[in-house]
């Protein structure tokens, strides 16, 4: 049994500052810098490090700086745009490795940052249809990244060593490049239909930017439709219905490399992935009284 006897205290302070400037009745210009500090979960001291009486873990502090302007009308017209710029020290990120119960972990990266523009959008095409969409597009790096403790083996599975690989920067695990999200909505006399689009770029299962070891980018959609009426006695009655995967796409969402290894000078990734469900549907019935 290992001993995770141990007393943790995290002091922090967390200011934020920021200006806000009304450019005019439809336009703001904005621009903040925040430090924001978290510390470890239960999980991350108990399986951080293996075999450590006292796991010395540490907590992850980020300064934020974000510029930003949006632009708004009565007309349902709206335009947005966000700078960020998030440097960290010690961030907690997931590793691709799990425990022996199957948990994902995490670990610190002593130097990271995240950046990036966000773009928000929407407009009332005519009084029956509306869009609403958003797209991000971000870096999420480590520097100096050294992935450690990789097994080789020869041809007849007799262990040889571990081997560290120095890859330089690379990219965050679980943090795609690109995620959009589209909504397109017709409405008319207590009728509403809305097609949800979503896109999200690859995700590489550990910090060293390997395709081979990757979630690939995927898109999805999803179509919503609803019907509200009035009987008496009640506020109202909707009916709903969501077909959920619109197209049967196959896509999964998330994964983890259950062991990566060198066999006979060739790395081998065995990796498990989380499928999503082809095309399904959900009905539903609200009564407001």
């Amino acid at each position: 049994m290992q001993d995770l006897t141990g007393d943790f205290v995290y002091n922090f302070f967390n200011p934020k500052a920021g200006i806000n400037l009304n450019l005019n009745k439809s336009s703001r210009l904005y621009t903040s810098v925040a430090v924001g500090q978290r510390e470890p979960l239960r999980n991350d001291l108990k399986d951080g490090i293996k075999g450590e009486s006292v796991n010395p873990i540490k907590p992850e502090r980020m300064i934020d700086y974000e510029l930003g302007y949006q632009y708004t009308r009565t007309n349902g017209l709206h335009l947005g745009a966000n700078f960020y710029y998030m440097k960290y020290d010690n961030q907690l990120i997931l590793t691709g490795k799990i425990s022996e119960i199957g948990e994902m972990l995490t670990s610190n990266i002593p130097d990271s940052y995240r950046t990036g523009i966000e773009l928000t959008g929407a407009v009332q095409i005519s009084p029956l249809l509306r869009w609403d969409g958003n797209i991000t597009f971000s870096e999420n790096k480590i520097k100096n990244f050294v992935e450690q403790d990789i097994d080789v083996y020869d041809g007849d599975w007799n262990w040889i060593e571990s081997r560290s690989n120095e890859l330089g920067t690379t990219n965050i695990a679980y943090s795609p490049d690109i995620v959009a999200n589209s909504i397109l909505t017709f409405s008319y006399h207590g009728f509403e239909t809305a097609l949800h689009s979503n896109y999200v770029g690859r995700q590489y299962l550990d910090n060293t930017s390997s395709k081979e070891r990757s979630i690939d980018a995927y898109f999805v959609n999803n179509l919503r439709a609803s019907y509200s009426f009035k009987v008496p006695h009640v506020e109202s009655v909707e009916l709903g219905i969501w077909v959920n995967n619109l197209f049967n796409v196959e896509y999964e969402t998330n994964g983890y490399n259950w062991y990566s290894y060198y066999l006979d000078g060739k790395r081998v990734n065995e990796k498990r992935y989380f499928p999503q469900a082809g095309t399904n549907a959900l009905a539903s019935i609200t009564v407001k009284f």
